[in-house]
């Protein structure tokens, strides 16, 4: 990974992941906290499993994927795993832990499921003395569960609530650094896609003055494989920002590894790059792993890991899935003057504002605001019917011209339907064109506009 030559950044891509994570763990450990506050306050004979001032040196899961965290004296490290562990992860479990209580009741332990419990949890402290608590079946109310617990002084069989159980993190993932991302997923500004023969470039930047892109609701345009930067879909932005958010390996495998042809990922055809305003992570992607993992890489590390098949696939769909579906859609509010040029309708409109309002007129008649308005959605509306490779510049039959207020000046936009095939036109800017338009879906356009000219 590219390191940033700059000097002047206030925090290091490692600082701010630890910043970041500080601050997760303290949200998460007061949350917790005043969950378990809350049971407590409403029972008074609850009986607290675990010494909160004793220290402690290892922990223990035994249950279908067990685990064994210890202290080295120094850090925390998970037994068996080469990624680090995740300390601040392993406070907050431990603290939850703290937190465990329960209500002490006469029954047999066979009969609530403690001869083969489920679940075994075990402390061990310093001084050499351990706690153990064994999950049975869940009570009567279904609220809570039976468990055993083993140690000084709280031997017995206990009811505890739920809730405790549910907060503490049974998966060794999560006592895990696996994040991929060395600073925060807002910090990205560009991702460029490399699938096979395909190139989708993802970007929050364009060539476009804002005024043009106030209707840009994601704040994600899509520009490769297009000629021209469109908008990506909200939901797919919702998407983009959760795949970011989580972007994790499943497992570590190696860390020096120097053979990457067995899996892949020596000529891989297969590559993500994200891109801050200061570096570059590019994820090599190489063969399946398992049904549900394939084997990936970071560029200039030796790190072999998995990476989850589900998250993959965002970043395998084609890049009409990113599209809005719309050609060229331009905020009513930002325009100066509307012309449509065609063979059935022929208007210039004009847009006048003052401090309260927006006023259409087409020569000296004003047209009714709302009438035009809701009519203005049929020409922003004209949607993408496939791609218009291969289309040829030539005298259009429909000339949509948008004139833009820009904070210096104007700037002019038209968009040129020119004749594709019986059924689309294609759908030119600037005498390129990426997508096709229906003349069925043109005609409906204009018949809108100009039944409210008549209104």
């Amino acid at each position: 990974m590219k390191k940033s030559s700059k000097q002047k950044q206030r925090f290091s891509a490692t600082q701010q992941k630890v910043i970041w994570g500080v601050g997760i763990a303290v949200v998460a450990i007061l949350s917790v906290f005043l969950a378990m506050k809350a049971i407590e306050s409403t029972q008074d004979n609850l009986i607290r499993f675990f010494n909160t001032n004793d220290e402690i040196n290892k922990l223990t899961v035994r249950g279908d994927d067990g685990f064994v965290i210890e202290n080295n004296g120094d850090e925390w490290l998970v037994h068996d795993r080469l990624e680090e562990t995740d300390q601040f992860a392993v406070t907050q479990g431990l603290a939850v832990l703290n937190q465990w209580a329960g209500e002490k009741v006469q029954v047999k332990r066979q009969s609530v499921g403690l001869d083969f419990p489920s679940l075994v949890i075990r402390l061990d402290y310093a001084d050499n003395s351990y706690k153990r608590v064994a999950l049975g079946y869940p009570d009567p109310t279904g609220e809570g569960y039976y468990v055993e617990v083993q140690g000084d002084g709280v031997d017995g069989i206990y009811i505890i609530e739920k809730m405790m159980i549910d907060y503490f993190p049974l998966d060794v993932v999560k006592y895990l650094d696996t994040a991929l991302l060395p600073w925060p997923a807002g910090n990205i500004e560009s991702i460029q896609i490399n699938h096979q023969s395909d190139v989708i470039n993802l970007t929050t930047n364009s060539p476009y003055p804002e005024e043009e892109t106030q209707a840009n609701v994601a704040g994600w345009f899509i520009a490769e494989p297009y000629k021209h930067y469109h908008n990506i879909s909200y939901a797919k932005k919702q998407e983009l920002t959760e795949s970011l958010q989580t972007m994790r390996m499943t497992e570590l495998l190696e860390k020096d590894m120097t053979d990457w042809s067995t899996y892949g990922l020596d000529s891989s055809d297969f590559t993500i790059d994200f891109i801050t305003a200061e570096d570059k992570l590019t994820l090599v992607v190489g063969e399946s792993a398992t049904d549900d993992e394939t084997y990936a890489r970071i560029e200039g590390s030796n790190d072999l890991f998995t990476i989850s098949n589900k998250w993959l696939e965002l970043y395998q769909q084609s890049a009409s899935a990113f599209h809005d579906g719309y050609v060229k859609i331009l905020a009513l509010d930002s325009l100066s003057h509307l012309s449509i040029d065609s063979d059935s309708l022929k208007v210039d409109i004009t847009v006048e504002k003052d401090e309260e309002n927006t006023y259409f007129k087409v020569d000296d008649k004003f047209l009714f605001e709302k009438g035009f308005r809701e009519a203005y959605t049929a020409i922003a509306g004209l949607r993408s019917a496939g791609s218009s490779e291969g289309a040829t510049y030539g005298k259009p039959d429909v000339v949509i011209t948008s004139t833009v207020e820009l904070e210096d000046g104007q700037k002019e936009i038209a968009l040129e339907l020119v004749d594709y095939d019986e059924d689309h036109y294609a759908a030119f800017i600037d005498h390129e064109s990426d997508f096709l338009i229906e003349k069925a879906h043109v005609e409906e356009m204009l018949g809108v506009i100009e039944s409210v000219l008549e209104y």
